[in-house]
């Protein structure tokens, strides 16, 4: 009974979560940029749903779209947390899993040591 109100729960919040990546990806200017970024190796994707640059002292338009996306990403797994009754912190990590999945090779994710790798 857990393990099927579980597998419920993450497909639920996985409609969810897609729903809101989309609407934010159509409607905000920050989704090309991000893209763009990514591709080259400045923002990497974090195991909580977040985004970081890379390295160290980012130039100002890295921190900025950083600062924007995360901002952006914050407000959508609030409110998908909200509406589901769980927390911010299990949204996020449900979003990282699914956005390693779908990411191409060569995209860079923080892996549990704390270091940058490409996927």
């Amino acid at each position: 009974m857990k393990r099927r109100l579980q597998s419920s729960w993450k497909t639920l919040m996985a409609a969810g979560l897609a729903a809101a990546m989309l609407w934010c990806a159509a409607t905000d200017s920050w989704a090309a940029p991000l893209d763009d970024a990514k591709a080259a190796g400045l923002i990497g994707e974090l195991p909580d749903g977040f985004v970081a640059a890379v390295q160290p002292n980012p130039p100002p338009d890295i921190a900025a779209i950083v600062q924007q996306v995360n901002a952006k990403r914050r407000a959508a797994y609030e409110k998908i947390a909200a509406e589901e009754n769980v927390s911010v912190d299990q949204v996020g990590a449900l979003a990282a899993e699914k956005i390693k999945r779908q990411a191409p090779s060569g995209e860079f994710f923080m892996s549990p040591d704390g270091t940058w790798a490409p996927k």
